[in-house]
C-alpha cells in the first residue's frame, strides 16, 4: 500500500477536523469519562477527552468514522494531551502508554476499514502529540513524552504529528525523544510538524533555520510536512502559511481554527471559502481543520481539493 509520502506528489491530501470541540456536541456527562473503569476514581475527569479512549471507545471511533466518511485521507489519534504531564493532573499518571496504544488501535481499525472499502484511497493514522504549558528541561520533556510515543508506535500509527506547539524548545525536545526511540529501533518514522501562535501579531517560530536544525538533529525522523494549525482562523493563518511555503521546500500542511477568533464558529462553507485562497495560490499539500471544524467542513474540503494539483516540493 502507498504511504503518505508516496501520495503527496500525486494529489492534495485532506486531514480530519476537530476532535475536542466536536466531542462537546455529544453533551457528555461526568459518568461518560469514568464509566466502570474509573467508577471509584475520586477526581473529576469531565473534559479530559483523551480518557474517553478507555471509557467510551465507541464514541471516538464514531467520530473517526464521520471524518473518514466525509473524505479525510488522514485521521489523528485522540491523544493530544495524553502524556504524563496532563495525566498526573487527573491522578492518572502511569496510563500514558495504555491511553495512547488504545487510541492508536481505535483509529487504526476504522482507517483500515475505509481503506478496504476503497483501495485506491488508502486512509492513514497519525499519532497526535501536543505541547505542555510549562517550560521544562530536556530530561523532564523526555519523561513526559516517552510513554506516549511508545504507546502510539505500538498501536501502529503511520506517523507522528507534533501539533499546536508555541515553544521551540518544547517541540525540539519532543522530537528528540522520538528520535532517540527510533534510533534504538534503527528505523525512521514519518513526522509532521505543526506550530501555532499565541496572538495574531506573533511570528511563527517555525522558519527555515529552525526546520533545518530539526532535520539535521533528528536523522531518524522523516519529516514529510511542516505547517501551522489551530490558533486562529484561515484568514489569520494565511500569512504564516504563505511565508512558510516560500521559505521551505518541504510539503506544507495547514489546518486552521474555525471557532476561536469568531464569536460563532465559522460555518463549513465560510471556512472552505477562505481555504480556497490557499489552494488558488498553491500554498499547501495537506489541508484540514482544527477547533470548531466538523465532518461537514472536511466534506467540503475533500470536494474542493479535487480541482487542484499538489504544490511542488522536495523531500529528503
Amino acid at each position: 500500500m502507498k504511504s503518505i509520502k508516496d501520495i503527496l506528489p500525486e494529489r492534495l491530501m485532506v486531514l480530519d477536523g476537530a476532535m475536542g470541540t466536536y466531542i462537546r456536541k455529544f453533551n457528555l456527562k461526568e459518568y461518560d469519562y469514568h464509566k466502570d473503569k474509573f467508577a471509584t476514581h475520586s477526581k473529576k475527569l469531565f473534559g479530559f477527552h483523551e480518557i474517553l479512549n478507555l471509557t467510551y471507545p465507541k464514541l471516538i471511533q464514531e467520530i473517526h468514522e464521520k471524518y473518514l466518511k466525509a473524505g479525510a485521507d488522514i485521521i489523528e489519534t485522540n491523544t493530544f494531551r495524553a502524556n504524563d504531564y496532563f495525566l498526573e493532573k487527573y491522578d492518572l499518571k502511569g496510563l500514558a502508554y495504555e491511553v495512547n496504544f488504545t487510541s492508536a488501535k481505535l483509529a487504526r481499525e476504522v482507517a483500515n476499514k475505509y481503506t478496504l472499502i476503497r483501495r485506491n484511497k488508502p486512509r492513514f493514522v497519525l499519532g497526535s502529540v501536543g505541547p505542555v504549558p510549562d517550560k521544562l528541561d530536556e530530561s523532564e520533556y523526555k519523561s513526559i513524552y516517552s510513554q506516549q510515543l511508545k504507546g502510539l508506535l505500538a498501536g501502529r500509527v503511520d506517523g507522528i504529528i507534533f501539533e499546536t506547539f508555541t515553544d521551540p524548545q518544547n517541540l525540539y525536545s519532543a522530537m528528540a525523544t522520538l528520535n532517540e526511540i527510533m534510533s534504538k529501533r534503527a528505523k525512521k518514522i514519518p513526522v509532521i510538524i505543526s506550530a501555532t501562535v499565541a496572538t495574531p501579531d506573533d511570528n511563527l517560530f517555525l522558519d527555515k533555520e529552525y526546520v533545518d536544525k530539526l532535520l539535521l538533529d533528528n536523522p531518524f525522523l522523516d519529516v514529510i510536512a511542516v505547517g501551522e494549525n489551530c490558533g486562529y482562523g484561515p484568514d489569520q493563518v494565511y500569512g504564516h502559511i504563505k511565508q512558510l511555503s516560500q521559505a521551505v521546500k518541504l510539503p506544507i500542511i495547514a489546518y486552521p481554527n474555525a471557532g476561536v477568533v469568531h464569536k460563532e464558529p465559522m460555518s463549513a462553507p465560510e471556512f472552505a471559502a477562505f481555504v480556497k485562497k490557499y489552494l488558488d495560490e498553491g500554498l499547501v499539500n495537506i489541508i484540514g481543520g482544527c477547533c470548531g471544524t466538523t465532518p461537514d467542513t472536511i466534506e467540503l474540503l475533500s470536494r474542493l481539493v479535487k480541482d487542484y494539483s499538489p504544490r511542488p516540493f522536495t523531500l529528503s
